[in-house]
C-alpha cells in the first residue's frame, strides 16, 4: 500500500516535491518498531522493503522527470508529432469553442 502512495507522488509531482515524501514514507515505514519492539525479523523486512520503494521511487521518478523535460524541449522546438503514430492521421490542434 505504501508503494501506491509513492507512486502517485512520483508521478504528478517533480522529484523536487516527491524525495521529500519518499522520506516521510520510509520514516513512516518504520513506526511498526515502535509498537511491535525491536527484533532483528522486523528490522531487517522493514530494511528490504524500504529498500525496494526507494529504488523504484527513485528510478520511476528520474524517468519521468528526464520525460517531462524531453517534451518540454519538444514542444518548444515544435517536434511533437502531428500525425498518430498508431493510425497515421493527423493529430487535431487545440480546440477553439465559437
Amino acid at each position: 500500500m505504501l508503494f501506491v502512495a509513492w507512486l502517485v507522488a512520483g508521478v504528478v509531482h517533480p522529484p523536487r516535491r516527491s524525495f521529500p515524501f519518499l522520506v516521510a514514507l520510509v520514516a513512516g515505514l518504520s513506526l511498526p518498531v515502535l509498537y511491535e519492539g525491536y527484533s532483528s525479523a522486523l528490522a531487517s523486512r522493514l530494511t528490504a522493503d524500504g529498500f525496494l520503494i526507494v529504488a523504484a521511487g527513485a528510478i520511476l521518478t528520474i524517468y519521468l522527470d528526464l520525460e517531462r523535460k524531453r517534451r518540454v524541449e519538444m514542444t518548444r522546438a515544435g517536434r511533437l508529432a502531428k500525425v498518430d503514430g498508431l493510425t497515421g492521421l493527423r493529430t487535431a490542434g487545440p480546440s477553439r469553442s465559437p
